[in-house]
């Protein structure tokens, strides 16, 4: 081949690969664009056009910063259960962790139901409450059989767990799935990173009241309970708060708990019995309504709350997890979570009612 034929030859290489590198610039880029298309379409079938989504990103960062206050911060995550979508309000660092209070519990039904889909135990085995079980702060099992002494069902610690935030049935739970660690394997096996159990209700109870040493080791009555609780110096008290509230344990990330719920939703975190069981004990729970307090009219929810104690004019956490079922079908999850907030509660509820009552009417007449 001569010197000319292999310019020639060169050259068409070139010129082939130049309209090779062309195409398959375009092909990328038409790629890239449907892509984004698909995208804007899903976020405005979930919440509404760019201007709604942004009005509601906007009302929900001015909710959660006066939820926060001046010492505290609020993550709030929205998710479609449709489609996925989310959207991620308040604190700068609302992508971090939060203290879960009793909404850990949720995490703990899941293992539960989880084993027993499993077959590794029955919602119909039964588990002695003993007079050592007994626990404090809320718990309406410890109330009625202070002394212990009865026998309940899985499924029963389950509703007192869930539905009552009863801490006495909470650790029978967590005691019976093999622990804190056997929890978290679970939230690992379903792939739910951001979520983590470390203490039982009673090592929570002792690091709230500050209680250390060989005091730990005790066995408490409800009443040796209750007392202790009133006898904790307001300094301990205020002192451990703040430790809570900056401890990594027993905490999950707003989006991570949103993703739970709405993976319970759709059906796709448990089989179909024990997705409806847990259903059922989240749809209507003990104590104020919160997030669905301020849903429209035709609105259903399935929920779960938790709430520390209030010490050095903190409270340690104030949280909500609900998934919301428009008239139309439509269902989205809100999780909220607070944390160290001087905000009063009656504030803090009417902050969750304004919440709700945004994310139940976001894309209406879009």
């Amino acid at each position: 081949m001569s010197d000319r034929q292999v310019l020639i030859l060169t050259g068409v290489v070139a010129l082939v690969a130049l309209v090779a590198g062309g195409v398959l610039a375009n092909r990328a880029a038409g790629v890239a664009a449907e892509r984004d298309a698909r995208v804007a379409a899903v976020a405005e079938a979930a919440f509404g056009d760019a201007e709604r989504r942004e009005e509601l990103r906007s009302t929900l960062d001015s909710l959660a910063r006066a939820a926060a206050g001046e010492r505290g911060r609020t993550g709030l995550a929205v998710r479609d259960v449709r489609y996925g979508t989310q959207m991620v309000a308040g604190s700068p660092d609302t992508a971090a962790a939060f203290p879960m209070m009793s909404v850990y519990k949720v995490p703990i039904a899941v293992a539960v139901l989880a084993d027993a889909a499993e077959g590794k135990l029955s919602l119909q085995d039964t588990v002695e409450f003993r007079p050592n079980d007994v626990r404090a702060f809320r718990s309406p099992l410890s109330e009625r059989s202070p002394e212990g002494g009865e026998r309940l069902t899985v499924d029963q610690l389950l509703e007192l767990a869930v539905t009552e935030s009863d801490n006495a049935a909470s650790d029978l739970l967590l005691e019976l799935v093999g622990g804190a660690d056997a929890v978290n394997s679970r939230m690992r096996l379903l792939e739910l990173e951001g979520i983590r159990v470390d203490r039982s209700e009673r090592e929570l109870a002792l690091d709230m009241l500050g209680v250390d040493g060989a005091d730990r080791e005790r066995e408490f009555s409800r009443a040796q309970w209750d007392s202790l609780a009133s006898a904790t110096p307001d300094e301990r008290a205020a002192a451990a708060m703040d430790v809570y509230v900056d401890d990594e344990r027993d905490t999950t990330t707003p989006a991570a708990m949103a993703t739970l719920f709405a993976r319970l939703a759709s059906g796709s975190l448990l089989p179909p019995p024990y997705t409806q069981r847990l259903l059922e004990l989240l749809e209507n729970p003990a104590g104020q309504p919160r997030l669905r307090a301020g849903l429209a009219s035709g609105t259903r929810a399935w929920s779960k709350g938790g709430t520390s104690m209030r010490a050095g004019e903190r409270i340690g956490a104030y949280n909500d997890v609900a998934i919301i079922e428009r008239p139309d079908g439509r269902r989205t999850v809100i999780a909220m979570f607070v944390s160290g907030t001087e905000v009063e509660p009656d504030s803090l509820r009417e902050l969750a009612r304004s919440i709700g009552e945004a994310v139940s009417t976001s894309g209406e007449g879009g």
